[in-house]
């Protein structure tokens, strides 16, 4: 028992040094179950900067589901958001399907389900591939690059302006997700 409590000890003095504060939560004490043993191993920290914009929040520790660890749900407050949202989160369009695919009368887990579905087609109509569109604008960015270095003109430089634009929003929407 000695060497958990110099464990625990440990991990809070560690927990100290770098700054981190430990969020709690709801539900039952424990994350982790294998037969008759019971751990809690899962916990949300943060610094002082997250805490603050998520003070109002709560942790959850869910039901286990086909797996011996509780999924925790962060439960966030309505202060504003830490880091700008998605690109896709900023398209109207994606509220309206959000709201159209999450029905408040199923459980948590139909609904991400219903919901990873239907985003995914979503994803791929509204914004296409991203990854295809980005090498596909490499490589026409490449093939005017060659001809640039025969002769200029202005169609192709007014073209590799377009490319170059669209080729930073697709940027802009990868590093989002």
């Amino acid at each position: 028992m000695q060497d958990v409590d110099l464990i625990c000890c440990k991990f809070s003095k560690f927990m100290e040094d770098v700054n981190l504060i430990y969020l709690g939560f709801q539900g039952p004490c424990f994350t982790w179950r294998r037969v008759t043993l019971h751990q809690l191993l899962d916990i949300y920290v943060g610094n002082e900067a997250c805490f603050n914009s998520w003070a109002d929040s709560s942790v959850l520790h869910l039901a286990r589901i086909g797996s011996d660890h509780r999924p925790l749900l962060l439960i966030g407050s309505t202060r504003q958001p830490t880091q700008p949202p998605a690109s896709w989160q900023n398209d109207t369009r994606f509220v309206e399907m959000f709201m159209d695919v999450w029905n408040l009368s199923d459980n948590i887990v139909s609904n991400l389900i219903n919901f990873t579905i239907i985003d995914a087609m979503w994803n791929r109509e509204v914004f296409g591939d991203i990854g295809k569109r980005k090498a596909r604008l490499l490589a026409h960015k490449q093939g005017i690059e060659k001809v640039f270095d025969f002769s200029r003109n202005d169609y192709l430089h007014d073209l590799e302006m377009k490319l170059k634009k669209e080729l930073n929003t697709i940027l802009t929407q990868e590093k989002s997700l």
